[in-house]
């Protein structure tokens, strides 16, 4: 290797060496203003030095920006609302509610047995079904039962007590003409076949044979069919239930905030709900004084002409209710909050709560009680649930 080309070498050497060692120099130098907070600052002071005096006028320029973004920021703290003026008047609603059809109460007559019985059939006329609301007339056909053993047992005791007290009177008789008892012994004898006969009158009537027809004792319709044909029917157990009134009821449920508007006495339209065309007037006959522990709901029972509606049916009750005069506002203007009910008016440009009471609804209005309100007032029905008391607004179409 020539000393020319050593010589190159070394100078290439040497200069990356150079190169390295003030790159180095460099990047310490910039972490130690880093590091230093004066030199930091004075730094960032001849930066916003340097960009004044490259921009003059930035100073008042930057002022008037500040203060736009107030008056901005002032102007998005004006709520938006819109306004509707109140009215003060009667308001007139109709008041709802829903029933079914039954029977009254006081005209419900039960069939029962006094014995134990085997359902044969059950019939408003021989080979016709009973259904759940026929008619009936006195002396049709309810049901046809089969006397149990034990009946027919009791049947024929009573049968042989009446004949044992006849043979007991009959011999009393013969020993007092004999002078061989009182006649206080014949007048026992006496009451003894009276108590026969009765018994076993009774059981004649109830049985004739093994089995026994049960008949309508007078004109109705059928309520219920509490029992099926082969089914044994204990002593004293329903069999049939018939309604014998000249009308029926039917019990409506309406809204607890309702039960106050709802009188004895006051009419009121009841309509079938399947079929709208069947409608009457009535009246409210009985108002019960607490809410109904299932529904929850006000009941009120009316009275409804007998057989318009089958028993069962559901109708609808619509009563027409006045309030008094009082403060009328669109629904909307009605905030709800976990204190109650408000309504917001502007005064001043400000937005004033009031506590408001519901007295009525209808679809589009409600009817209130709440203090501060006057004639000329408008409540707020647009932006009303972002407002609280006090808070500038600006109604909307206003300059």
């Amino acid at each position: 290797m020539t000393p020319l080309r050593l010589a190159l070498i070394a100078a290439v050497f040497s200069l990356g060496f150079l190169v390295g060692w003030v790159t180095s120099d460099a990047r310490r130098g910039v972490a130690a203003r880093h590091d230093d907070p004066a030199e930091a600052k004075d730094a960032k002071g001849s930066k916003e030095t340097n960009e004044t005096k490259e921009t003059p006028g930035a100073s008042a320029n930057g002022q008037s920006t500040t203060e736009d973004g107030a008056d901005e920021a002032r102007i998005e703290a004006v709520s938006r609302v819109g306004v509707v003026a109140i009215r003060r008047e009667s308001m007139h609603r109709v008041v709802i509610g829903y029933g079914t059809v039954a029977p009254a109460p006081r005209s419900l007559r039960t069939v029962t047995l006094p014995f134990e019985c085997r359902v044969v059939r059950i019939s408003t006329a021989v080979g016709v079904a009973v259904a759940g609301g026929s008619d009936l007339a006195a002396g049709t056909e309810l049901a046809e039962v089969a006397i149990s053993q034990d009946a027919q047992s009791a049947r024929a005791e009573a049968l042989s007590t009446q004949a044992e007290a006849r043979v007991e009177l009959a011999q009393a008789q013969r020993r007092v003409e004999l002078h061989l008892a009182t006649a206080q012994d014949l007048q026992q004898a006496k009451a003894a076949l009276a108590l026969a006969d009765i018994k076993a009158k009774a059981w004649a009537q109830r049985i004739d044979g093994d089995t026994l027809v049960i008949r309508a004792v007078s004109a109705g319709t059928v309520v219920k069919i509490a029992a099926q044909p082969g089914q044994v029917v204990p002593a004293g157990t329903e069999i049939i239930e018939i309604s014998e009134g000249d009308d029926d009821e039917a019990r409506l449920g309406f809204e607890p905030s309702d039960m106050a508007r709802l009188s004895v006495g006051a009419t009121i339209k009841v309509i079938d709900v399947r079929r709208p065309e069947v409608t009457f007037e009535t009246v409210i006959r009985y108002i019960p004084a607490v809410l109904d522990p299932d529904t929850r709901l006000a009941d009120a029972v009316v009275a409804l002409p007998k057989a318009r509606i089958p028993f069962g049916g559901l109708v609808r009750g619509e009563l027409q209710v006045t309030v008094p005069e009082s403060w009328v506002v669109p629904r909307q203007a009605l905030v709800s909050t976990d204190d109650g009910v408000r309504v917001f008016t502007v005064v001043d440009g400000k937005a004033v709560a009031h506590a408001a009471t519901v007295l009525a609804n209808t679809e589009a209005d409600a009817a209130i009680e709440a203090e501060g309100l006057g004639a000329a007032d408008q409540v707020v029905v647009l932006g009303n649930y972002q407002l609280a008391d006090g808070m500038p607004v600006q109604i909307s179409g206003a300059p």
